[in-house]
């Protein structure tokens, strides 16, 4: 009984202390992707209070995309959500093509709206939605901004808007010239 609890504490220390070999090594496209995210993540949180919650992309060959996931804690209408698409993405852009050691591995330079996605799941901090009614996703992707709600099931999403990244802009540029 002491020798099996022995083996077991060993084994829980072996793997805490990282002693397990693993012969999956990162590419370096992947390194400078994963180091963009995780800079681009952190700035956002600060800057726009999106709690990062995921990182993605499709890189097989060369970097296609590159996508980000948060969360955000306060009820949003539609104009709140597109400044804050607008906002992460045009972060996001700016940050792949900015660095230049990334450049080389991707598809085409510069990388643009089509070439990042951008989803925010809106929440209480307890995970429920705000109303029936609130938006509870939006996202960009592939150059489309789309602001979700539950259907009236509650086991979907129903799209309340959907626009072109293009679109948003002149929306945003319109309202802001208003004021």
């Amino acid at each position: 009984r002491r020798i099996l609890m022995r083996r077991s504490l060993l084994l829980i220390v072996t793997l805490l202390t990282g002693r397990c070999e693993n012969n999956y090594s990162t590419s370096e496209d992947e390194r400078l992707a994963d180091a963009i995210m995780k800079k681009v993540s952190t700035e956002i949180h600060q800057e726009l209070d999106l709690i990062p919650c995921g990182t993605g992309g499709i890189m097989m060959d060369e970097i296609k995309m590159l996508a980000l996931g948060f969360n955000y804690f306060k009820p949003l209408d539609i104009d709140g959500a597109r400044k804050l698409l607008i906002s992460a993405s045009e972060k996001f852009i700016s940050e792949i093509n900015r660095n230049e050691k990334i450049r080389k591995y991707l598809i085409k330079h510069p990388f643009d709206e089509k070439n990042i996605q951008i989803r925010i799941f809106i929440q209480q901090s307890d995970g429920s939605h705000f109303s029936p009614d609130a938006l509870c996703v939006i996202s960009a992707i592939n150059g489309i901004l789309e602001y979700k709600r539950d259907d009236s099931t509650g086991s979907r999403f129903e799209i309340v808007c959907s626009e072109t990244y293009a679109e948003a802009l002149e929306k945003m540029t319109t309202s802001l010239s208003s004021l």
